[in-house]
């Protein structure tokens, strides 16, 4: 039974190839999502809100503000620490070709 249970979660679990996926470039909007949070951490020296990201972006709702934050994260831009505050990647390709305020 217990060899079973291995077997089934050794399928359920992918395997770690090593590799570090390389991070693709942001796009237009996530550069913009990109900037307000870059603003809010190092400049406001406060976390970046869900409002203040569609904002940026050019949205209303906030929804739209939370998926975007949610895109971030998945695509390794930015990062919840331990505490949950979200922190940017040093190294965003694309992200110090555009000005900041």
């Amino acid at each position: 039974m217990g060899i079973r249970l291995l077997k089934l979660f050794s399928l359920l679990i992918p395997e770690d190839t090593g590799k570090q996926t390389e991070l693709r470039k942001p796009n237009e909007v996530e550069l913009k999502a990109l900037k307000y949070i870059h603003s809010s951490i190092y400049r406001d020296k406060k976390q970046p809100t869900v409002r203040g990201i569609s904002k940026m972006i050019g949205r209303s709702s906030s929804r739209s503000g939370f998926r975007m934050r949610q895109v971030l994260l998945e695509a390794g831009f930015i990062h919840r620490d331990r505490n949950g505050n979200v922190s940017m990647r040093k190294d965003v390709p694309g992200f110090k070709e555009v000005p900041r305020d």
